[in-house]
């Protein structure tokens, strides 16, 4: 198992940018979560369904399809990516 596959597994994928909350006394409670990728290599989508991307880019995680896939949006652009061409950013 990928460490993506095992991060989404244990919870971080029902946090998707999810806003603080503030306690009475003004302190944060929960802060920011947001979900992204780095691109590991250049890829060039094979179908319509399929996101291109450039080496060094930060793509926003929207769901696991699989072990071996990811949807993410890009530039205003959404599609599947392959796991294997990514760096989960923590």
């Amino acid at each position: 198992m990928n460490v993506l596959a095992l991060v989404m597994r244990t919870g971080l994928a029902e946090k998707s940018l999810q806003e603080g909350s503030w306690n009475d006394d003004g302190s944060r409670d929960v802060f920011q979560t947001c979900r992204a990728v780095r691109a590991l290599c250049d890829h060039a989508g094979n179908g319509a369904d399929h996101l291109s991307f450039r080496k060094g880019d930060v793509l926003q995680l929207l769901e696991t399809v699989n072990e071996d896939w990811i949807r993410c949006c890009h530039g205003g652009r959404k599609g599947l990516v392959p796991v294997g061409y990514t760096s989960l950013l923590v």
